[in-house]
């Protein structure tokens, strides 16, 4: 598939060069590769004039990354990748303006206008919780029961659904909580 003529094209111009601003070691490893072999992958469909330059650069602590960020800018980057973590993608938001095109992979927690030119882009549990939801309202079903592990992250869940099936005029018939690891026990209607 393509763009109408079979054409693909990534939009970039000769010279431009995207910087993936990236953990190098942690729990985000895997995504970070599958981050860099898919941008890779995508710039590779460019003609070699306009094919950008990639660079990785290892995202640092929260402390170091509007630091690193600079560096890649010193460096001529024209479009910068990532971060990944939270507390990172809070350090750019809070910088001020930032000089290029840059997408954040995560949303940060601030709730203020975050810096110029900085985009921020997850798929985060809640909006998982908002689209059953929806797509349970979709479905014509007006009762729900919810299921949600006993941690942070399911009581996150619980209250995006909870509240998005609310204003969609559905009942909460009940909920539970489960410990995630924990042995199966049966379920009673």
């Amino acid at each position: 598939g393509g763009a109408p003529g079979g054409e693909v094209r990534g939009g970039f111009a000769p010279g431009d060069q995207v910087v993936l601003l990236l953990p190098t070691a942690g729990p985000f490893l895997g995504v970070s590769d599958a981050v860099r072999d898919g941008v890779r992958a995508a710039a590779g469909v460019d003609d070699a004039q306009s094919r950008p330059k990639l660079v990785t650069l290892d995202s640092g602590t929260p402390q170091r990354v509007t630091a690193i960020l600079g560096q890649a800018l010193e460096g001529g980057a024209t479009h910068v990748i990532g971060p990944i973590e939270k507390p990172a993608v809070d350090a750019l938001a809070a910088s001020g303006g930032l000089k290029v095109p840059t997408l954040a992979l995560n949303e940060g927690t601030s709730a203020g206008t975050p810096a110029a030119n900085l985009y921020q882009f997850a798929l985060s549990p809640e909006t998982d919780a908002i689209e059953v939801a929806n797509k349970a309202k979709a479905l014509g079903f007006t009762r729900a029961l919810m299921l949600y592990p006993d941690d942070g992250a399911g009581k996150r869940r619980a209250e995006a659904f909870r509240g998005h099936w609310d204003r969609l005029g559905g009942t909460l018939a009940g909920e539970a909580t489960f410990k995630p690891g924990a042995p199966a026990a049966p379920v009673q209607a």
